[in-house]
């Protein structure tokens, strides 16, 4: 079943009611893309840093904060210690250096 795209939408607005400044976001296949910095997963309280694998968990309220004061990737190593976020332990480690490279790639673009 497919997400509605209004309840993606509502997680931007989420984050956007809590910041100072208003948030730039675009909607794409896998979530929701916010200031060309970071992308909210569409079905679960998730983000990443673009050009990262590993997704962390946030609330709307912390992660406007962290944008707000410019240490969003600061931010993201702190939630990737939570307990709630997923594990990043792969099982297939030349998986994951082949993905950790392109995902740098595209970074540099």
């Amino acid at each position: 079943m497919a997400t509605p795209i209004n309840w993606i939408h509502s997680r931007a607005k989420k984050i956007n009611d809590f910041s100072y400044g208003e948030i730039d976001y675009k909607i794409v296949h896998s979530g929701v893309i916010i200031n060309d910095l970071i992308i909210i997963a569409k079905k679960k309280s998730l983000f990443r840093l673009l050009g990262h694998l590993d997704w962390a968990k946030y609330t709307p309220k912390t992660l406007a904060e962290a944008m707000d004061a410019g240490n969003i990737e600061l931010y993201y190593q702190k939630m990737r210690l939570n307990k709630k976020s997923p594990s990043s332990e792969w099982k297939d480690k030349a998986k994951e250096n082949k993905l950790k490279k392109i995902y740098k790639e595209r970074q540099i673009k």
